[in-house]
């Protein structure tokens, strides 16, 4: 272009530049670092100021170039021979200055490990500074709410009085006040404090009202003991209703200890007691309850909730079918304790005065119990029936068949006038008179409580008594017979008479008596059957001897008619023999 005559540009020029630049790394020699020690802008300064040399110039600037580069070298050459000590001072000072810089780095590298030490120092001089400030602050505000804080802190001192003293409603005002305040600033410790204390008078409250519903206390007293434990919100409907029967009932269980303690020795007045404070104190729970809780149900609706899970679940249903159970096993247990049939008829009246009383409220508990009384009174009447048995059975010998004196029959006549008493001809036969004082000893005390539903099986027991007698007393004249005189052999065939023909038909009136029926379900019949059999051998053995006595006496009848009839003649002929004697006499005359 400039043989041509024309100019470059700018941008053409700029253009060559950059695209000289882009080539240069690729033309230079390897090893050739020269231009690689020059910055970008001095090798475009070098390659602009080239473009604008002519070609000579140009061809002749690499033999420039080396000349130069020549003695550069020579020069620096010589400057190296002439500051020889420098270099080698210089190389002491780098040296010693990359040591010291190691040095300083190592320095640096545990100053490093050491900041955060030192900045968790910092920070927990910070916090200690902030906590300090915060002390300080809260010091200060508590030197101002000096009062304040006073009458706070009284709180629980104030607490626990309204407590010991039954100021309930005042307690629950400042534990509803110490609630509300620790909700208001929950991160004060002071207000935690202070409802932790008001808590635990609060927990004293409650073991109080519990207490108090464990002692003997009225309806009144129930319900504002109730109306407060409401008021702790503490328990549900369900789980306070549970609550409450469960504080009575150790109530009414400590009454029941305390009445075997005190009754411990005698079962009679043990049962009395405990009966009394069933029919009282289980009114009274029930009563309360029903008041308290506004439960009016009845034992069906209370088993209907039971099974539908309503409010009250059967939750009283539950506890009176366990309280008449246990009041059943008292019974059970002590009733045979009692022997005597007129304290029987006592505790007998009392209990059922008790589930009438009780049946006021749903729970009547008679028929639960009747059935303890009927086998009460059997076992009675078996133990009777036995001991009549051995005394028969012991009296049953020929030595002991001596009938009572007149004077003493007599006597026991005048006396028994007018009343049920056994025949007299008993006292002939002692084994049958011993066996009607027994077996009267033994209605004597049924009379004091007859129950009409035992009559049939007390019926059936003496029946089966007064049979085996008969059998032993027959028994005993077949082992005996050999052995007996003919009047002991009498007297012992009128002792079956007298017990087939009067004792049987006598305790079969006094069981008529007893029980104020118009039968007494005895089967005399049946009863007296072996009796019946010795009587009617004994009668076909009378009337053979009668027979023959009266054959006997007619012979001799007639014997003594035929020699009252010789005699007759006899004395007839004597009597002609004296009137011819007469006759002749007087002819002679």
């Amino acid at each position: 272009r400039r043989e041509g005559g024309g100019r470059t540009g700018p941008a053409v020029g700029a253009m060559a530049t950059q695209s000289l630049m882009d080539l240069l790394p690729a033309v230079q020699p390897a090893g050739n670092h020269g231009s690689m020690g020059m910055s970008r802008d001095d090798q475009e300064r070098y390659l602009l100021s080239l473009l604008t040399f002519g070609l000579e110039r140009v061809a002749a600037e690499p033999e420039r170039l080396a000349n130069e580069s020549l003695a550069v070298k020579k020069e620096t050459e010589s400057h190296a021979v002439d500051n020889y000590s420098a270099f080698l001072q210089s190389a002491v000072c780098v040296r010693k200055v990359r040591e010291e810089l190691e040095h300083s780095g190592r320095l640096l590298h545990e100053l490093a490990a050491e900041v955060p030490n030192l900045e968790r120092a910092c920070a927990h001089v910070q916090d200690s500074a902030g906590e300090v400030e915060k002390l300080r602050k809260d010091t200060h505000t508590m030197a101002k709410q000096h009062n304040q804080l006073l009458q706070l802190l009284e709180v629980p001192q104030l607490m626990d009085t309204a407590v010991r003293n039954d100021y309930y409603d005042e307690a629950l005002e400042l534990a509803a006040f110490a609630k509300k305040a620790s909700d208001r600033h929950p991160g004060n410790n002071l207000l935690v404090g202070v409802k932790a204390a008001v808590q635990s008078s609060l927990d004293q409250m409650q073991a109080h009202l519990l207490l108090k519903l464990q002692s003997n206390i009225q309806l009144p007293v129930c319900l504002s003991v109730i109306a407060v434990l409401r008021r702790l919100g503490r328990h549900s409907d369900a789980h306070l209703r549970y609550t409450f029967l469960e504080c009575r009932d150790r109530w009414l269980s400590a009454a029941f200890d305390e009445a075997a303690r005190v009754g411990s020795g005698a079962a009679y007045p043990y049962l009395c007691k405990v009966t009394d404070l069933a029919r009282t104190h289980m009114f009274e729970i029930i009563t309360q309850y029903r008041a308290i809780f506004l439960d009016w149900t009845s034992n069906a609706d209370e088993e209907d909730n039971a099974a539908g899970g309503g409010a009250d679940a059967g939750l009283l249903y539950a506890w009176a079918n366990a309280r008449v159970t246990h009041f059943s096993g008292v019974l059970e247990r002590e009733l045979p304790r009692v022997a005597d049939g007129s304290q029987i008829a006592s505790l007998l009246e009392k209990v059922m005065y008790c589930g009438a009383y009780l049946g006021r409220e749903g729970l009547d508990l008679r028929g639960a119990v009747t059935g303890l009384f009927e086998t009460r009174l059997l076992a009675l009447c078996s133990h009777a029936l036995a001991v009549a048995r051995d005394a028969l059975d012991h009296l049953l010998v020929p030595h002991r068949l001596v009938p009572m004196p007149a004077a003493v029959k007599s006597r026991y006549e005048e006396a028994s006038a007018g009343v049920m008493s056994p025949p007299a001809v008993l006292l002939d036969h002692p084994p049958l008179a011993v066996l009607s004082n027994k077996l009267m000893d033994l209605f004597n005390e049924l009379r004091e409580c007859a129950i009409v539903s035992v009559r049939t099986r007390v019926a059936d027991k003496v029946g089966a008594m007064l049979a085996w007698s008969a059998g032993r007393v027959v028994s005993a004249l077949v082992d005996m017979e050999a052995g007996l005189s003919k009047e002991e052999r009498k007297h012992f065939i009128a002792m079956i008479r007298a017990m087939k023909q009067q004792f049987f038909p006598f305790i079969s009136e006094c069981l008529k008596a007893v029980f104020d029926h118009a039968e007494s379900g005895l089967d005399l019949v049946a009863i007296g059957r072996s009796l019946q059999e010795v009587i009617e051998v004994e009668e076909e053995a009378e009337r053979k001897v009668r027979e023959e006595a009266e054959r006997v006496r007619a012979v001799a009848e007639a014997k003594r008619q035929a020699e009252a009839a010789a005699r007759e003649a006899a004395k007839k002929a004597e009597d002609d023999a004296r009137q011819a004697e007469a006759a002749a006499r007087e002819a002679a005359k």
